[in-house]
């Protein structure tokens, strides 16, 4: 169920886990290993609802939505990604390797892909909206590259919002040249140029994006968490 009131998702409150004890509704909030969790418990039918975004921050943890649904993920997520390559929208920020930015920013209902071969149109769904990133990255090193342009294990690709929530992309839109995963190449000084689609609440104000570089020779290890990628953050507002 959701909620237009900015607490987010609701979840039945007598179904949370901690561990192996369940957490309690008590009267009008709820208490997890006796620790107020939240204090907008609803009961609707007969069962109890608290806000995700409650039980997460209870948890230590972050609510992060995904294309088909909503995941608790370990706090120090998106928020604490990409400390040292940080820029604003349409400034080129250079990691030592890449050269990205962030084009601009639009919000839209459908995205037709324009790059990416045999990529169906994206649609929001009710009480939904895209949020359209256009981004160009540049090859700063002096050798031909291939990079990772797909969700994968330890790819922090990601919109942030003001509420600190986190959205994965729903599309990658890139001119790619291998496949399982999609990866682009490109020579020395060149650039791809590529486009994200989020699907996200109706009205979210988009914060930061943040954008995991992965080359597609070190996906394995990306994948493994023995190397990491060059995450890259870029503020959308001001």
């Amino acid at each position: 169920m959701r909620s237009r009131n900015g607490k987010g998702i609701w979840v039945a409150a007598a179904t949370v886990l901690v561990g192996s004890q369940a957490a309690a509704y008590l009267g009008k909030a709820l208490y997890i290993n006796g620790a107020a969790a939240s204090g907008d418990v609803r009961v609707i039918q007969g069962k109890a609802y608290a806000p995700l975004s409650d039980i997460a921050k209870a948890l230590g943890m972050k609510l992060q939505t995904r294309p088909n649904g909503y995941e608790l993920v370990r706090a120090g997520g998106a928020e604490q990604i990409a400390n040292k390559n940080v820029g604003k929208m349409g400034t080129e920020i250079f990691t030592g390797k890449w050269r990205f930015t962030v084009m601009k920013v639009e919000k839209a209902e459908t995205y037709t892909p324009t790059l990416a071969t045999g990529k169906q149109e994206v649609q929001a769904g009710p009480n939904e909206e895209l949020v359209v990133v256009t981004c160009r990255i540049k090859n700063g090193t002096p050798n031909k590259e291939e990079l990772v342009f797909e969700r994968w294990q330890n790819n922090h690709t990601a919109l942030t919002d003001a509420s600190e929530q986190s959205f994965e992309p729903a599309l990658y839109d890139v001119r790619a040249e291998e496949q399982f995963p999609v990866g682009a190449t490109f020579l020395p000084g060149s650039a791809i140029n590529f486009t994200l689609v989020f699907k996200v609440p109706a009205e979210t104000e988009p914060k930061d994006l943040i954008f995991s570089a992965i080359r597609y020779k070190d996906r394995g290890e990306v994948s493994l968490g023995t190397l990491k990628p060059t995450d890259i953050r870029v503020q959308l507002s001001e």
